[in-house]
C-alpha cells in the first residue's frame, strides 16, 4: 500500500486516520494516492509528504488535488519551463491546492496579454496566482516598473547569448540589481578592456554578480590586474569571479603569493583563481 510505503509505520498511519479520516475514506483513498504520486513525481521526500498529510488543511483531498493539477496545467499552458514548474510546485504546493485558479485562456483574455508575459508575471511574483481564482475579478494588466525591469533584463541577456527561460537566465535575473539600462554599459566595458563578446558572455553566465558593479569599479579592477600586477587579460577571462573582490584584497593575495614563491613554499605556476581564492 502506497500510504504505508510513504508513512513508514502503522503508528503514523493511525495518527493520520485519527486526524484526517477523509485522507483514507474519501473516494476509497484514490485522491490521496493521486496526491502522493503527484508529489513524489515532483521530488518531494516520503517523510515530507507524510508530515504534510498529518497537517492536511481543511479541504477535501479530491478538491485539493484538482486545484493542484489546475495550477500545474496553467503553468504548463503559459509555457513555463519544466525546471521552474517543478521548483514552484515543490516550494508552494500546500497553498496551490487551496486555490481554484481560472483556466489560462480566461485569464489571458481578462488581462489582455499573452502566454509569455503571463509567465513573466508568475516568475516575478508567484502570489499573483491567488488573484486569478474563479471568484476573483481580474482587471486588464498594466505593466509595473518591476515587470518592465525584468523584461529589459531578459532582453539584454538574450541579446548576449542567454537562452530564455533557462536556469542560467533565472540565476542572472535573481542576482542582478539596479537599472537594467546600465547592464549593456558594463558589458561593453569588459569588451573594450580587450575581451571578446563571447568570452564576456561566458563570464557573466559563470558569475552574473560582476555586472552589479559600476563601469568605474570594473575598469579599476582590470587595470590593477593587467597594468599593476602584470597579469594578461586571459586571467580575467579564466576567473571572472575575481572582479567580485576588492582591489586591496587582490593586491594582498598577489603579494602573499609572491612571498610564498620566494620562500619556495608554493609553485610559481599556480593558476590565477588559486592565487586569489586560496593563498
Amino acid at each position: 500500500m502506497m500510504l504505508h510505503d510513504v508513512c513508514g509505520n502503522d503508528e503514523e498511519i493511525r495518527k493520520l486516520v485519527d486526524r484526517c479520516p477523509g485522507i483514507l475514506f474519501d473516494h476509497s483513498g484514490r485522491s490521496t494516492l493521486s496526491l502522493m504520486g503527484f508529489l513524489l513525481k515532483f521530488g518531494l521526500s516520503k517523510t515530507y509528504i507524510c508530515s504534510f498529510l498529518l497537517r492536511f488543511p481543511q479541504v477535501k483531498v479530491e478538491k485539493f488535488v484538482w486545484n493542484l493539477r489546475r495550477v500545474f496545467e496553467l503553468l504548463s499552458v503559459i509555457e513555463m519551463d519544466a525546471t521552474s514548474i517543478g521548483r514552484l510546485v515543490r516550494e508552494h504546493f500546500s497553498w496551490m491546492g487551496m486555490c481554484t485558479v481560472k483556466r489560462a485562456n480566461g485569464i489571458r483574455s481578462s488581462l489582455g496579454t499573452g502566454k509569455k508575459y503571463m509567465c513573466q508575471i508568475v516568475m516575478a511574483n508567484l502570489m499573483k496566482l491567488k488573484n486569478w481564482t474563479l471568484r476573483a475579478k481580474i482587471g486588464r494588466l498594466t505593466q509595473t516598473s518591476e515587470m518592465r525591469s525584468r523584461r529589459d533584463k531578459i532582453k539584454f541577456l538574450t541579446s548576449i547569448g542567454f537562452t530564455e527561460n533557462s536556469k542560467e537566465i533565472e540565476k542572472a535575473l535573481t542576482v542582478f540589481r539596479g537599472n537594467p539600462d546600465e547592464l549593456p554599459q558594463r558589458f561593453n566595458c569588459l569588451v573594450k578592456a580587450g575581451l571578446y563578446e563571447n568570452d564576456v558572455s561566458r563570464m557573466i553566465k559563470a558569475a552574473p554578480h560582476i555586472l552589479n558593479q559600476s563601469v568605474e569599479a570594473l575598469e579599476a579592477k582590470i587595470s590593477v590586474v593587467v597594468n599593476e600586477l602584470g597579469y594578461p587579460m586571459s586571467s580575467v577571462k579564466s576567473f571572472p569571479g575575481f572582479l567580485l573582490y576588492t582591489t586591496d584584497r587582490v593586491k594582498l593575495r598577489c603579494a602573499m603569493y609572491r612571498w610564498l614563491v620566494d620562500q619556495k613554499a608554493v609553485r610559481s605556476t599556480l593558476s590565477w583563481s588559486t592565487i586569489i581564492q586560496r593563498t
